[in-house]
């Protein structure tokens, strides 16, 4: 068989059994009780026909050497070696302008310009990076976000708390944060502040106390 009826079979045929395939596997889907064998069986009839087109496509990138000279040994060997000539490396040049011509030299070029281009560096001027972008945050918007956390700001997050949400270890809920605010607002405002300032806060505050009640027919 020649290229070109190759290309023709195997694309058409690769293509349409593709389509095929995952229509049945979208039908399969769809269907209430899933056979997951079948569903296995079409994805890999899938992957193996997504194969054979992607050869057809690798094999239609060398159409030209391939028809002329699959019958040609001197012809393929003089390709491969123009190949390897051109994507050959003579010489490199550094930084400084050195041209460096033998094996270890442009090996040592290559390594210098890697270590680099991955090292971080402190930067010359960010003023002028920075110059083209459009400023999104106002100095009024920067004050007030950096500015400290009010009482009433921590108030209106605590009464926020939904009542649901799980009591603390020590068997304090929300309901009893909100009855008895005015007594505890010092010091959970103290504490809170504390960590908008120093930006930690003890592990404890995360611990809570959380029942898990089995779904049952019959809980009684």
């Amino acid at each position: 068989m020649n290229l070109g009826s190759w290309k023709r079979e195997t694309c058409n045929n690769s293509r349409e059994r593709m389509n095929v395939l995952r229509t049945y596997l979208v039908a399969e889907y769809s269907t209430g009780d899933l056979n997951w064998e079948k569903i296995n069986f079409l994805k890999s009839e899938i992957a193996q026909a997504f194969c054979h087109e992607e050869e057809f496509w690798g094999q239609m990138s060398r159409d030209k050497w391939l028809v002329v000279g699959d019958n040609n040994t001197s012809f393929f060997h003089a390709s491969v070696k123009d190949s390897r000539r051109r994507n050959q490396l003579s010489k490199l040049t550094d930084d400084a302008g050195r041209e460096a011509t033998s094996t270890d030299s442009m090996g040592q070029v290559e390594v210098e310009y890697f270590e680099t281009l991955f090292t971080s560096g402190t930067g010359e001027n960010l003023s002028e990076v920075c110059s083209g972008f459009t400023t999104k945050v106002t100095e009024e918007m920067n004050e007030a976000l950096i500015r400290e956390v009010t009482t009433y700001e921590i108030r209106e997050a605590v009464f926020g708390i939904k009542t649901s949400s799980a009591q603390s270890n020590d068997g304090l809920n929300v309901l009893f944060l909100r009855k008895y605010w005015d007594i505890i607002d010092p010091d959970i405002s103290k504490e809170i502040r504390a960590f908008f300032i120093h930006g930690v806060f003890p592990q404890e505050w995360n611990v809570t106390h959380i029942c898990l009640i089995p779904k049952v027919t019959d809980p009684v």
